[in-house]
């Protein structure tokens, strides 16, 4: 994969991981946000590690330091 591929895989994960967390871990109303279907939004973050649990945590992490 390219420099620039790489890049954009790197950008959308980001984009599609932002955007669950501001929706609170709802894949559905993350793909409303953003125009992508809820189904490619799990598929790519579990791609790249981020499954429930994970995605939980990181909330949890964001809630205790007043984010």
């Amino acid at each position: 994969m390219t420099d620039y591929r790489q890049e954009l895989a790197r950008c959308r994960l980001v984009i599609l991981l932002r955007a669950v967390l501001e929706c609170q871990g709802h894949a559905g109303r993350a793909s409303a946000l953003t125009g992508v279907h809820r189904n490619t939004i799990s598929r790519t973050l579990r791609a790249a590690g981020y499954n429930h649990q994970r995605i939980t945590a990181l909330l949890k992490s964001r809630d205790n330091h007043g984010k």
